[in-house]
């Protein structure tokens, strides 16, 4: 997938103008978080895991004032582990990362065709709750048969436990249609 497509594909997915999804692409260039080639129409760089993470966190989380979107970018995917919980799925002991970057990556990877989640057999929903000031980041794992409702079965949570007694927190939700939508348009790796 290149530079373009995947702009066209997050701005369709996060209901975003494409104009705002390509300014965030130059800002998250120009910090060297998001890969660079060629000149002209489908000359575009060739878009990896890594690329899409920062793209989707540099569209989602809020820039202060002055700040670096880079660097807010940068912080956000390098947040620590605050808590793991598990109920069962021992098979998904290796989805918890050091960051939230290289967890959302590693989603991504695994869902692309042949990848370990698109080829397992019990099926899974997957989420990512992403705090719009960038520090809070929570993963959750569940079987696809429990209700919306239900049990989340494995969850991390990383940066700071969300304050529930703040009048307001804001984040944004990437279900199980974003994940396979973005590796199934990356293609096999």
């Amino acid at each position: 997938m290149l530079s373009g497509d995947l702009a066209a594909h997050l701005s369709e997915a996060l209901e975003i103008p494409t104009g705002t999804v390509k300014d965030v692409a130059k800002a998250l260039r120009a910090g060297g978080l998001l890969s660079v080639k060629g000149r002209g129409p489908r000359s575009g760089a060739r878009m990896t895991e890594r690329d899409v993470v920062n793209w989707t966190l540099g569209l989602i989380v809020d820039k202060p004032h002055g700040a670096d979107l880079a660097g807010v970018v940068q912080y956000c995917r390098d947040l620590h582990t605050a808590d793991v919980m598990r109920f069962g799925l021992d098979d998904l002991e290796g989805f918890f990362s050091a960051t939230p970057g290289l967890a959302l990556e590693l989603i991504i990877r695994e869902l692309r065709p042949g990848g370990r989640l698109a080829t397992r057999t019990e099926p899974l929903n997957i989420n990512a709750a992403i705090n719009t000031r960038g520090d809070s980041v929570i993963t959750s794992f569940r079987p696809g048969d429990v209700p919306e409702k239900g049990v989340r079965v494995a969850m991390q949570t990383f940066g700071r436990e969300l304050d529930y007694t703040a009048p307001v927190n804001k984040s944004v939700s990437l279900n199980m249609p974003f994940f396979t939508g973005i590796a199934d348009a990356l293609g096999p790796p």
